[in-house]
């Protein structure tokens, strides 16, 4: 019975151990155009998101610097990954890059991936 138990118990620590975690990126904004940031940025980036199996978890809302910075960004942005691998890809990928160069006349933005639980 303890040989079962020691069996079970290292592959369960196994298991435990090969679970990936979840990554979150991190944006902090400031806007240059709020109204196509609205209009037309954020649209195209929440479809890519999607369509990466990601999810906005924090967006915009009240906000306070408390460390570190005098004042805080005009908005957060928090996106959950399923992967810190796929989070990178992710912000890697052509499409991206592609909206990155958009969000050049709308938005300054401070950008970080975390990876978490």
């Amino acid at each position: 019975m303890k040989k079962l138990l020691a069996v079970f118990l290292i592959c369960f620590s196994a298991s435990a151990l090969a679970q990936t975690k979840p990554a979150f990126s991190v944006a902090e904004i400031t806007f240059l155009d709020k109204t196509g940031y609205q209009n037309d940025l954020f649209p195209k980036i929440k479809k890519l998101l999607t369509d990466a199996d990601a999810s906005v978890v924090v967006a915009g809302g009240q906000s306070q610097a408390i460390i570190g910075v005098h004042e805080a960004a005009d908005s957060v942005t928090i996106v959950k990954f399923n992967s810190y691998e796929k989070a990178k890809a992710f912000y890697a990928s052509e499409k991206y890059q592609e909206l990155k160069r958009l969000s050049e006349k709308y938005v300054k933005i401070n950008l970080f991936i975390v990876e978490g639980e």
